[in-house]
């Protein structure tokens, strides 16, 4: 009786000693899981500036706009896609022509880092774009002004 009190009391023990491990391990992952997370977040962040320099023209323009005359839309934003181009540089400055006007000024990352800021030393007017999508040679940026919504997307040259 004994022997079998002191074999239940062991393999009690060796199965807490188990659990405990198996918690420590799970622990470990969610641990090592965050900092993988954060170390991602931060690259990330580094490359999503990186990604940004460089001379970008604009290729497309989208908006949920009513458009009545679509002819001279198309005119237009054919003419403003030739006229448009936005070059980013290392020390967060940035030239650039918009409906052929000269634009230059400071642009940086918000920390959501999902939203630039582009100051017009120019016009002396902040503008506030959402990032949609960054690759090395494509950046879609969303414009809101009260309800209407315009989607640039820029190539780079």
């Amino acid at each position: 009786m004994e022997e079998d009190k002191k074999l239940r009391i062991r393999n009690y023990e060796l199965k807490m000693k188990k659990e405990k491990l198996k918690l420590t391990f799970q622990h470990l992952k969610i641990k090592y899981f965050f900092i993988f997370i954060f170390l991602f977040f931060i690259i990330s962040c580094t490359n999503f500036e990186d990604e940004i320099i460089g001379e970008w023209h604009l290729s497309a323009i989208k908006t949920n706009q009513k458009i009545n005359n679509s002819q001279n839309y198309a005119k237009a934003l054919k003419q403003l896609k030739a006229s448009t181009s936005l070059t980013f540089k290392t020390d967060k400055s940035f030239h650039g022509k918009i409906w052929g006007d000269t634009s230059k000024g400071i642009w940086y990352i918000e920390q959501d880092g999902k939203n630039i800021s582009i100051y017009d030393e120019i016009t002396n007017k902040k503008i506030n774009v959402k990032i949609q999508k960054l690759t090395s040679t494509k950046i879609v940026l969303i414009e809101k002004q009260d309800s209407i919504i315009v989607e640039l997307t820029f190539v780079k040259l």
